[in-house]
This record gives C-alpha cells, sequence and structure tokens, in this order.
C-alpha cells in the first residue's frame, strides 16, 4: 500500500517546464517519508511517457491511461479499469477535476478512502476561455459544461480543496466549495537552485511556456515588433515544447512577416536551470493563468515578469514587476514596458521586492509543510 496516490493528466514526464510537472516532481522529491503512487491519464494516441526521474525512490508506481473520449462519467470509470490494477492507497489525490478527479472519487468510493483535490487552474473556465486544457486537449462547449458540473461534484466529495491563488479559491467557493474546506497553498521553489542576481540592463526578452493558442504568443511577437523598432539591441526568445505543430507553424510565419527572424529565436524545451540563463525578463500574454512556476523561477533568477493582469498572475506577481492591462493596445504596452525595462532605478527595486518574495511567500519548504500537514490528518 501506498500512503497516496496523485491522479494527473497529460504529464509524459517530470522536467517539463513549469506547471503541474514541477510541482508533481518536487512535491514527491521533497516529501521522501510520504510513498507515492501516479495516475495518468492521457488523450493523443502518439503520447509518449519518457523515463521517469531514477532519484524518486518514494515514487512506487507510475501507471500511463489512454482514454479516447474527455470527460468520462464515473459508470464509463468502471469500464476503464474493468482490466486494470493499481496500488492501494491511503489517499486518493486529483490534481485537476476533469478525469482526474472523476478517477479520484471512483477509487475513493471503491476503497473507501479520503479523496482530495488540487486545482492548479479551473479547468471548465480554462475550457471556456480557449477551447484547450492545460494537458493539450482541444474541447468544445459541451465538455465545457460538463467539466463544470465535474468541478461542482468534485467540490463536494473532497475532504479538502487545495488552490495557489485567492483567484482561484474564490472561484471555487462561487461554484459551491464550502469554504472552510478551500485552502490557499502557494507554489513553492528552492532558491539554492537559482542563481539570483540583477538582470540590467535588460537585453534578452523572453516567453517560456508550452507554444499552445492560450498562451497568446501572435500578441507577445506583435509587442515586440515595436520594441524592435525602436530599440534594435533587443533579443527575443521562446522557450518551451512545441504541443500545437499548427499554432508553431502560424507563429513563424508571423515572425518571418513582422521581419524578425534575426531577432527572435524558438529554442525548443530547456530544463529550469537553462532556461533561466537566456533572458532578463519573462514576457507573458497568456489568456489564463494561476500561478506559473515560470514566473516564481523568473523572480528567484532576479529575471523581471512583464505580465498580463489575469487570473492569479497579479496576486502573484505583486509589485515585485510589470503588470499591464491586457485590454490596452499593443503600443501602449509596448511604451509601458520600454519606459521601465530601460530604468536601473525601477528594475532594481522590483529586484529586492522579488527577492523577499521567494524568501518569504514561496518558499518550497512552506509548500511541502503545509502538503505534509494536510496527508497526515488521514493516515
Amino acid at each position: 500500500m501506498v500512503d497516496v496516490s496523485i491522479i494527473t493528466e497529460g504529464i509524459s514526464n517530470f522536467n517539463q517546464i513549469g506547471g503541474v510537472s514541477t510541482w508533481l516532481r518536487d512535491l514527491i522529491n521533497g516529501l521522501s517519508h510520504i510513498n507515492f503512487s501516479v495516475i495518468n491519464f492521457y488523450f493523443d494516441e502518439d503520447f509518449s511517457s519518457e523515463s521517469l526521474d531514477n532519484n524518486l525512490p518514494n515514487l512506487k508506481s507510475y501507471k500511463n491511461i489512454f482514454l479516447k473520449e474527455y470527460p468520462l462519467s464515473i459508470d464509463k470509470m468502471r469500464e476503464v479499469f474493468g482490466n486494470l490494477t493499481f496500488e492501494d492507497s491511503k489517499i486518493y489525490y486529483a490534481t485537476s477535476t476533469g478525469c482526474s478527479s472523476l478517477c479520484g472519487m471512483f477509487l475513493s468510493d471503491l476503497n473507501n478512502k479520503p479523496f482530495i483535490l488540487t486545482e492548479h487552474a479551473i479547468y471548465w473556465q480554462e475550457a471556456k476561455e480557449a477551447n484547450e486544457l492545460e494537458c493539450g486537449l482541444r474541447i468544445g462547449q459541451k465538455i465545457t459544461n460538463e467539466l463544470r458540473n465535474i468541478a461542482k461534484m468534485a467540490y463536494k466529495k473532497a475532504s479538502i480543496v487545495t488552490t495557489p491563488t485567492n483567484y482561484t479559491r474564490n472561484i471555487e467557493i462561487s461554484e459551491g466549495a464550502e469554504p472552510l474546506k478551500c485552502k490557499v497553498i502557494f507554489n513553492g521553489i528552492d532558491p539554492d537552485k537559482f542563481e539570483f542576481r540583477l538582470r540590467f540592463p535588460v537585453e534578452n526578452i523572453g516567453f517560456v511556456g508550452r507554444i499552445t493558442k492560450i498562451k497568446n504568443i501572435e500578441r507577445i511577437l506583435r509587442i515586440w515588433k515595436i520594441l524592435s523598432d525602436k530599440n534594435s539591441s533587443l533579443r527575443f526568445f521562446i522557450i518551451g515544447p512545441i504541443t500545437d505543430q499548427n499554432y508553431y507553424k502560424y507563429l513563424k510565419e508571423i515572425t518571418s512577416y513582422l521581419g524578425l527572424n534575426k531577432k527572435v529565436e524558438f529554442t525548443g524545451p530547456k530544463a529550469r536551470n537553462e532556461w533561466v540563463n537566456y533572458i532578463d525578463a519573462i514576457f507573458l500574454a497568456s489568456k489564463m493563468e494561476t500561478q506559473p512556476y515560470v514566473v516564481l523561477e523568473a523572480l528567484a533568477s532576479g529575471i523581471l515578469p512583464i505580465v498580463p493582469n489575469v487570473g492569479g498572475l497579479p496576486e502573484t506577481v505583486f509589485d515585485a514587476g510589470v503588470i499591464f492591462d491586457t485590454n490596452s493596445m499593443d503600443k501602449e504596452i509596448a511604451l509601458k514596458i520600454e519606459k521601465i525595462i530601460f530604468d536601473k532605478e525601477y528594475v532594481t527595486k522590483r529586484n529586492f521586492i522579488a527577492k523577499k518574495l521567494i524568501d518569504e511567500t514561496y518558499s518550497l519548504d512552506k509548500m511541502l509543510n503545509s502538503y505534509s500537514d494536510i496527508f497526515r490528518l488521514f493516515f
């Protein structure tokens, strides 16, 4: 028997940039006294799960399950699991609503064990905004409505619901979650794994994350064009895995059309200890975000965050970066960025605030202690 069975969607390895992959690896690695198993759903027959990190001795099993449709009902879950066996577990722990929560609730009822839930993003809201889930699955309105119903069901069933921002907690409560069940646990990182330094002058600006439509990278390119025309020394990087080939081709066409081929580099995926050496400022323009690990990693490295006022980004970045109104014109955003990135006093002040946030708020030890305390309630 394991202590905790974590149920995820679309995780191919623990070394992907940001998101649930980073959180999952850090959680398992940091809580070495707890034995884990992972059940991972995938929806693409070409999905390739890379070898797992051999340095996680407390990860006792990892099972990938292919699903042809999304989402399933609990009755359909019984059919999927008919010929499968799983580690017995003291806790069933879903990392999102959707299929992972359906599975967690099913196994919880089957084995009379507690079910808990962490929402890194509000699935149905993300789906409504971009017709896409964080796992890369393209979906329509029918599934969006079903996801919302599954979320309401999961809130009622879960003993505890955690999320990394007050923004998402408020949505959960508005959707029927009991306030006393809902706990904010900030994502955390180990500052010792990053070299914190002042990045000035700001010469290299980059997007970091999955190359997919929800990230709104075409807008970043348009703003970079405005900045580049007035500041020829600036260089730009798009760092991350290509999860939508058609969108990637579209971005390459825009880059060429804007005359940025010599200024913009698509680097492909880079590990967290690599991408932080590429840039002095990270630029996101996402349509929906909660608390991206790449932003925390940027803060821990002295990289200036430039982010829109969407989701949990404003409360995450606070005064440590540049927050722009997503309804502003591209020229207005470019002008705001230009005024800031060449102001050493401004950048230095934000750098100081970033260091304090990492030390006092986004601490890996605090995150691990919070989850350990939750797990102990059920052991």
